[in-house]
């Protein structure tokens, strides 16, 4: 019987990070999955995720909403899973744009409830956000509240005197006739035992009419993992839905970037999320933007290099193309 965690949180919520810590914390003797998704197309946690680690397996399912659970691709991975030997825990991962309740409804249906057991579902918050309109009337990043059997207030270190106590009493007051766990999250160094437990939150959120239309991405052209690159070397991909804008773009391995010209390029950008996976002169690099902040961390391999942004607002995608090849240096 497979024990299966959705994890969840809106966009910049540390949810990678976190998965990233719960996968080294995994006991020696077990066999771990994770399924995780982008709200774009070009595919980039995997590789962040990657790990040298035994006993995980790692799947992405790049293009379109994770959460549109009748879509083919998210399917086929989670059949993938549940139909392998000796896993005994799978993490989903969908991306914050997604719409956990429609994973979870799928899960509980009887033919996978027959191989796999719901365990707790965990939402990340960044109690800062709930300030933000522009978050706090989103339905999804309510809903994602409204599932949780355990909420983590993520980023806890960087809070102000009364923030944590904001986050509380804006749960009660979404949540008042529903019991939750809350804890403080710091560095993404989250505990294996967040993870016990069965799922029950979520049926309350189903009763209360709280689910969102989700986007179908049945028909939704996947990247693949070998791009058609374009006579420049690249794949451009554009996706709008729920209020926001992602772009992504795929550029052929043999193409190599200047680390001091990509970051200044980064850096001046004006989104809510960025992901990149980069070929650079200094190796090959992740890079993740978030709230105005920059981590940049080795990586061992990759098979191209790869970029996304998710914005409020669109962007000169053509500037912004410009700029990115110019940072390119002679291989």
């Amino acid at each position: 019987m497979v024990r299966i965690n959705v994890i969840t949180g809106f966009l910049g919520a540390g949810k990678t990070t976190l998965i990233k810590h719960l996968l080294a914390q995994k006991p020696a003797t077990e066999r771990w999955g994770v399924l995780v998704n982008e709200f774009g197309e070009v595919g980039i946690d995997g590789a962040l995720l990657a790990s040298p680690a035994a006993g995980v397996a790692i799947k992405e399912v790049p293009g379109g909403c994770l959460c549109c659970a009748n879509g083919l691709p998210f399917q086929i991975a989670l059949n993938q899973f549940l139909g392998a030997k000796n896993l005994d825990r799978l993490l989903i991962e969908p991306t914050g744009l997604g719409h956990p309740l429609e994973i979870l409804a799928l899960l509980a249906q009887p033919s996978y409830q027959a191989v796999s057991q719901l365990a707790a579902t965990l939402t990340l918050v960044d109690a800062r956000k709930i300030n933000d309109k522009r978050y706090s009337d989103h339905a999804l990043f309510n809903q994602q509240l409204l599932v949780a059997d355990r909420i983590l207030a993520a980023k806890a270190d960087t809070y102000l005197a009364d923030e944590f106590a904001q986050l509380e009493r804006y749960l009660t007051s979404l949540r008042p006739n529903s019991a939750f766990l809350l804890d403080s999250l710091e560095q993404g160094v989250g505990q294996q035992a967040w993870l016990q437990g069965q799922a029950q939150a979520w049926r309350f959120c189903a009763n209360t009419g709280a689910a969102s239309n989700a986007e179908s991405s049945t028909n939704a052209p996947l990247l693949s993992l070998a791009p058609a690159y374009n006579p420049q070397g690249f794949v451009f991909k554009h996706r709008y839905a729920d209020g926001f804008h992602a772009y992504g773009w795929a550029f052929a391995p043999e193409l190599l970037f200047s680390l001091e010209a990509l970051e200044h390029c980064l850096l001046g950008l004006r989104c809510e999320r960025l992901k990149a996976v980069v070929i650079t002169q200094a190796g090959v690099l992740g890079f993740n933007l978030a709230d105005g902040v920059m981590t940049v961390t080795e990586l061992d391999d990759c098979l191209d290099s790869r970029l996304e942004l998710i914005s409020l607002d669109a962007i000169d995608v053509a500037m912004l193309q410009a700029t990115l090849l110019a940072t390119l240096v002679a291989s």
